[in-house]
């Protein structure tokens, strides 16, 4: 989706990558080449990565882990997107072994994670039979307001004053 706003147009794009592939990767890439403005992605990358994840999740970074992941990684370091949400924010909790990971994650353009106010989890909000927690993300699109300029009206001259004043000088 594509949101137009005071700072120029924001692409916004909810991502869902399953577990063992990563389908849709070539697709952010392709969109982030073809917009080239503030960007959004945003959703379930189901990827585990030192980066993001807390390190009591260690276990989850093995070699298959990381190199699934890096496709991602790559994207994060080859376009102007950083990370909005801040590493170490669990956004899932394993149903059986209850354990909290990182797998849902919020990618910004660089200029538009500079306007970020926040971007954060919601556990208490995680609706039920839900694994996910909410991510709310807020951003600064406001814009400030120019200094108004007083520009000469020429229709409400006098015309004649200002010939004699013309010819006077």
């Amino acid at each position: 989706m594509k949101v137009q706003t005071p700072i120029g147009p924001v692409l916004i794009c909810k991502v869902y990558n399953p577990c063992k592939a990563n389908t849709p990767l070539p697709h952010i890439l392709a969109l982030l080449k073809a917009h080239r403005g503030h960007a959004i992605f945003l959703g379930n990358f189901n990827q585990h990565r030192p980066d993001w994840d807390e390190s009591p999740n260690a276990h989850l970074f093995t070699s298959a882990t990381l190199d699934l992941a890096q496709p991602l990684l790559n994207i994060i370091i080859d376009t102007p997107l950083v990370m909005a949400l801040p590493k170490d924010l669990p956004t899932l909790q394993s149903t059986l072994s209850k354990n909290y990971t990182q797998p849902d994650n919020v990618f910004a353009s660089t200029r538009l994670a500079e306007t970020l106010i926040s971007c954060n989890i919601m556990p208490s909000s995680r609706p039920p039979c839900t694994n996910h927690f909410p991510i709310t993300t807020i951003v600064n699109l406001s814009i400030t307001e120019a200094p108004s300029v007083i520009k000469p009206n020429f229709k409400k001259a006098n015309w004649t004053l200002s010939n004699r004043h013309s010819r006077e000088a």
